[in-house]
């Protein structure tokens, strides 16, 4: 009796082994090691016939003729170049923005410094030299105000132009 209880225990640690051993054979999809190698080999087949036909410069020039003919890769490379735009006018975007806020930053902070720093005039108020000075001045900073603005607006239609030719 004693051997056929340890036969019985045997056999039946023998069909446990067995279910886990398949268990681990089966992937994620359920498949068996056989199906999962003969999946492989297929797959493998597949990517070797297609990179043979591409070899074949006649038959790569036929199946680029018809690829760009295609529906699809219309719309894939309308796709993309609107992505790359987007992409770009962004950039551009962020790039004048952060150019402007340092010069305004930039700006502010000379101010300040002359406002906090007052300078005074040696020059004796009477004299008409100082009000020329001031006037020079104006119309000297007025002048490269125009300058500024008149680039700027340039920047900004060729950047206009430039993302409507990419359209």
């Amino acid at each position: 009796m004693a051997e056929e209880e340890k036969k019985n225990e045997e056999m039946e640690n023998e069909e446990v082994n067995e279910e886990q051993e398949e268990k681990e054979e089966k992937d994620d999809s359920g498949q068996s090691g056989f199906f999962k190698t003969l999946n492989m080999i297929i797959i493998g087949g597949v990517v070797g016939a297609g990179v043979s036909l591409l070899s074949n410069s006649e038959i790569r020039k036929n199946a680029m003729e018809k690829l760009k003919e295609s529906e699809a890769m219309k719309v894939a490379g309308k796709e993309v170049k609107k992505a790359a735009q987007d992409m770009f006018t962004e950039q551009a975007v962020n790039s004048i923005k952060q150019a402007a806020a340092k010069s305004i930053k930039q700006a502010v902070a000379e101010y300040k410094n002359k406002a906090d720093n007052p300078v005074v005039s040696m020059i004796p108020i009477g004299e008409e030299e100082n009000g020329n000075s001031s006037e020079e001045q104006d119309k000297k900073q007025e002048s490269q105000n125009q300058d500024l603005d008149e680039r700027l607006s340039k920047l900004e239609e060729k950047l206009n132009q430039l993302v409507d030719s990419k359209e």
